[in-house]
């Protein structure tokens, strides 16, 4: 049995993050803050959906604040190693899903058959084509996207920590944490 009151998830794109936030956040009953809806807000738009815009640095950090304060037990995921800097100040569980690139592309295959399942809709195809190019360049990235950012991350983190390669991990760390 894993004892955290708290979780942070990093990893690629479609490596399983929100898959594992999502389970964790409702098998124990705590908060989720996927680290999107900090860096991005959502314009009003015609039919109810409007596109998405970067917030303000200052802002994302204020809010990622907020939630991190707001509860004594939570689950953040993002690739945003920038702010999961200050996300690992509150000395969580940290998550590393570093899943093979083949396994990511699967990943995106399988939340937009989801997104259609639930939603009804799909990202748009060039929203699609630029997914599929973030896991492509994940390991080549050299800012705080990328793969050398989220080892350096977990290699220097003196928490509880654990890297995860397969869904069957994640599934096992699932159980683990939640019992």
């Amino acid at each position: 049995m894993i004892e955290a009151n708290r979780f942070a998830i990093i990893g690629s794109w479609g490596s399983g993050k929100t898959h594992l936030s999502r389970a964790l956040g409702t098998r124990l009953g705590w908060q989720v803050l996927p680290l999107d809806q900090v860096v991005f807000s959502r314009e009003q738009g015609d039919g109810g959906r409007g596109r998405l815009v970067e917030r303000d640095r200052s802002e994302s950090r204020r809010l990622l604040s907020d939630f991190l304060e707001a509860d004594d037990d939570w689950v953040v995921e993002g690739v945003y190693g920038r702010l999961i800097e200050r996300v690992l100040e509150s000395r969580p569980f940290l998550v590393w899903i570093d899943r093979s690139e083949e396994d990511c592309l699967e990943g995106l295959r399988v939340r937009s058959a989801r997104m259609l399942r639930e939603y009804g809709r799909d990202l748009s195809p060039l929203q699609n084509q630029r997914m599929v190019e973030r896991v492509k360049g994940y390991r080549d990235r050299s800012d705080h996207l990328g793969y050398a950012c989220h080892r350096e991350l977990y290699e220097s983190y003196s928490g509880e920590k654990i890297r995860l390669t397969s869904i069957l991990e994640i599934d096992q760390f699932l159980e683990a944490a939640c019992g």
